[in-house]
């Protein structure tokens, strides 16, 4: 789990859980799940998180793309891949 200033996004699963990463506010209410923001059709989940900055997560897909969301807006503002 990474801590923000009022979310908590937590990553959960083994291989085979899709849409594994989820925010939630400190009271334990979800806010929105990964594939909410990315819109992802194909299967797959997120093998890493992390803190990129203040309202910044780092998330690195299976299939080789790495993503930069604001937290917060619930926008991608990067998308990199890796492979």
């Amino acid at each position: 789990a990474i801590e923000f200033d009022n979310i908590i996004v937590v990553r959960f699963g083994g291989e085979e859980a899709e849409n594994n990463v989820i925010a939630v506010e400190k009271n334990g209410r979800e806010i929105w799940k990964i594939n909410d923001i990315l819109k992802i059709n194909q299967a797959g989940n997120f093998m890493e998180i992390e803190k990129v900055s203040d309202g910044v997560l780092g998330a690195y897909y299976i299939w080789g793309i790495y993503f930069e969301i604001d937290i917060e807006c619930r926008k991608v503002i990067k998308k990199e891949y890796t492979r």
